[in-house]
């Protein structure tokens, strides 16, 4: 491939990712042949691949770092960048997205305040009470909106941030986006019902199934998990989060190469559009 298309063919990959891509997930999303010319493999730290990209990309786009991870940006406003995610993300906590997006929580917080100040953005609570951040297309238009909040509320960190005109009853966001559904009641065939007729969707459960597929082996594929379980998609996929956010698991790429169709389907798809194959507890028993 020339090397003037190389550029061209980053610009494409992170336009299919929101603009962002942890640098070191690039090869996998690198032709065979690219990453021969390149000399990039699968395994190489975030730092050797940038090294190995820089000559070839023009100054076209921008590295950033956060924590221990490398990102590599389409430049653009950090706050455009916030708005994207958070409009394509409706079900997500504001948490969840500061998770995924490649700025620190001090940054996201300082560009979600920003946005707040200059009237662009609210804060407001949903039915479950999870804290929404909702964007304002005319700000001079007033709205009903919790006041004031903080908008440290939503992060387990405090940050300094301009003092409210008011001070309204501190109303606390949830530390867990995720709660046991209470109302339904599936019994899948094949399955007993759990005692009272109502399926138990507690994290126990969970670290249960795991154990039982676990095997001394450490990881467990996420299609191995999800048929154990059986529970509801939305519900298994809800739980995965609630766990990763909490570090109590790690979720990994997994070789699909090696998977089936229906196994491949049955993986778990994040909020950066990337397929995770296996999981992971971080404390064993």
């Amino acid at each position: 491939m020339p090397e003037k298309n190389i550029p061209d063919v980053i610009q494409g990959i992170l336009e299919k990712n929101r603009g962002f891509v942890n640098v070191k997930n690039l090869p996998s999303m690198l032709s065979a042949e690219l990453r021969q010319e390149l000399g990039i493999k699968n395994g190489l730290t975030g730092p050797v691949i940038r090294k190995k990209l820089e000559p070839y990309l023009e100054d076209r786009f921008i590295f950033h770092k956060k924590g221990l991870l490398l990102y590599i940006l389409i430049p653009c406003e950090p706050s455009e960048l916030v708005i994207s995610m958070i409009n394509s993300s409706r079900s997500a906590t504001p948490k969840m997205i500061a998770k995924s997006l490649p700025f620190t929580k001090k940054e996201f917080l300082e560009i979600i305040n920003s946005l707040i100040e200059e009237g662009r953005a609210k804060l407001v609570l949903t039915e479950n009470l999870d804290v929404k951040i909702i964007f304002i297309d005319k700000p001079e238009k007033k709205e009903f909106t919790a006041p004031n909040m903080p908008v440290e509320t939503i992060a387990s960190e405090s940050v300094s941030s301009e003092p409210a005109t008011e001070t309204p009853e501190p109303i606390i966001a949830p530390s867990s986006p995720v709660e046991t559904p209470a109302t339904t009641e599936i019994t899948p065939s094949g399955k007993p019902e759990e005692e009272g007729g109502k399926r138990d969707y507690g994290p126990g459960k969970f670290r249960e199934a795991f154990y039982a597929l676990d095997k001394g082996r450490i990881f467990v594929r996420i299609c191995d998990l999800r048929r154990e379980l059986n529970w509801p998609r939305e519900v298994f996929d809800e739980m995965l989060r609630k766990l990763r956010d909490e570090e109590i698991i790690q979720l990994h790429v997994g070789d699909d190469s090696l998977m089936t169709t229906d196994e491949i389907n049955d993986c778990f798809v994040d909020e950066n559009n990337y397929r995770m194959g296996t999981v992971t507890y971080n404390a064993r028993r």
